[in-house]
């Protein structure tokens, strides 16, 4: 056989070894990767002659869930709060609702959502409740998620306006994550009688009395009477230092009834506005 062919047999099996090598250390790389599944649990990725291997999913760095940049820089957790020490690669995703989204004083609330990584939901994990005092994020309760589409709940009765987030401290799997700040408003209850009655005749004038709970002394309530389908502010007072009011209203002409109610404005950051109950008076 001359020299040149055999030269190039032994270059053509060189070349079909190296491939060959190359493929099987391709597959073996392959074979130890691991991504990140849409279920939240870390799967080893297949290899097989009929498909090829699965790409891991790019890993990408983002703010907690729920949080645009300009109500992060606003309502932001301290430096440490949100990372937990988790070294999670997948993105978790914290909601949070609240029922009633306003309530009179003493009223509880319902504030529930759900975990979930990569849309899926995530059962098992503990989530803390913290709330909004003093520019610092405080513990209030911490409890589990459930997986089964109950998500979780936490209950609070708040004495003032409370602005509260759920935190997911992350794992090994998922990063780390909190919900969109969330507010309740707390309102005061207003309490409304007519002194004088359901009617009235002396003089025109019918009395009102009431109070204001929590205490609010030194703030305004003012007398509204419904007119001409608006209700129209008639008077106003100052609470008194045991948050008590008394305010009376002349009607110099006409007779018929008239419908009043007290407004209670918004005054501080603490609680919102409310409304009393209405009261018909009847000039005979």
């Amino acid at each position: 056989m001359p020299n040149s062919l055999v030269r190039t047999n032994r270059l053509t099996i060189a070349a079909l070894a190296a491939a060959s090598i190359a493929a099987f250390l391709t597959v073996r790389t392959a074979a130890g990767q691991t991504v990140c599944d849409t279920g939240g649990t870390p799967e080893p990725s297949s290899s097989s002659s009929s498909s090829p291997t699965p790409e891991p999913s790019p890993t990408i760095s983002l703010p907690p869930i729920g949080l645009s940049a300009a109500s992060h820089e606003r309502a932001s957790a301290p430096a440490g709060e949100d990372a937990g020490g988790a070294t999670g690669t997948c993105d978790a995703s914290v909601a949070l609702a609240a029922g009633p989204a306003s309530g009179v004083w003493g009223t509880t609330f319902l504030l529930s959502g759900s975990l979930s990584c990569n849309g899926n939901l995530l059962g098992a994990k503990d989530v803390t409740l913290k709330k909004l005092a003093a520019g610092a994020w405080t513990a209030v309760a911490t409890t589990q998620a459930s997986d089964d589409g109950t998500g979780y709940e936490f209950t609070q009765k708040p004495s003032h306006t409370t602005t509260y987030k759920v935190f997911f401290p992350g794992d090994s799997l998922c990063a780390a994550a909190a919900s969109a700040p969330l507010t309740v408003i707390v309102r005061p209850g207003v309490a409304f009688n007519a002194t004088s009655g359901g009617s009235s005749a002396r003089g025109g004038m019918a009395v009102f009395s009431g109070s204001v709970l929590p205490a609010h002394t030194g703030h305004r309530v003012i007398l509204q009477v419904l007119q001409g389908g608006a209700w129209r502010n008639a008077t106003w007072s100052r609470l008194d230092s045991s948050s008590r009011y008394r305010l009376t209203y002349t009607r110099t002409s006409g007779s018929g009834p008239l419908l009043f109610r007290i407004a209670y404005p918004t005054q501080h950051g603490d609680h919102g506005w409310n409304v009393s109950r209405n009261i018909k008076v009847t000039w005979t």
